[in-house]
């Protein structure tokens, strides 16, 4: 007569160590994720700090339009005959009053390709009031600001940030790369 022998538990504790190192893997890739996510955050906003920064001394330097700020880069990066180089404020921007969106125009401002973390191009929007046209008037304390963002407003420009397409977002060709 055969007795049963005693079991030992090895199968429960390859399959404990296995589900033990599954877990750790999970933890140490979502730790890992989010310290990329944090970066890139750092990354974008010291890209929009340097873009602020090119806007604010392009306005302040601007002897003959103190105050005023560029038109956006309405070509989209597409160096055709007739249109500036490529990021740079296409003039003029639509009627003395209405805001105008388009990509950074970095080269207008004397600064570098500006792009957010994901290598994005930044967009860019002025106020009607507050970009150079040929139309332009005069700024002072009282010219209010055309653009408003989250319930805020008499906002005189914005710069955004696009970030990484989304899935199933299809975006038009850079052509700055």
């Amino acid at each position: 007569m055969h007795t049963p022998q005693r079991q030992r538990g090895i199968a429960l504790l390859i399959f404990v160590l296995g589900m033990l190192a599954g877990a750790s893997f999970l933890l140490v890739r979502a730790i890992s994720a989010g310290a990329d996510r944090k970066a890139d955050v750092a990354q974008t906003y010291r890209s929009l700090n340097e873009a602020k920064q090119a806007l604010l001394g392009y306005a302040a330097t601007r002897l003959d339009d103190v105050g005023h700020l560029p038109c956006p880069d309405t070509a989209y990066g597409v160096p055709t005959v007739g249109f500036d180089p490529i990021g740079s404020s296409n003039t003029p921007c639509g009627p003395l009053g209405a805001p105008s969106l388009g990509l950074f125009p970095f080269n207008s401002v004397e600064s570098n390709d500006i792009r957010d973390a994901s290598g994005a191009s930044l967009w860019y929007a002025v106020s009607g009031n507050h970009k150079i046209n040929p139309a332009t008037v005069p700024l002072n304390s009282d010219t209010a600001a055309t653009l408003s963002v989250d319930g805020a407003s008499d906002i005189a420009a914005v710069i955004i940030a696009p970030g990484p397409a989304l899935p199933g977002q299809v975006r038009g060709v850079d052509l700055r790369c």
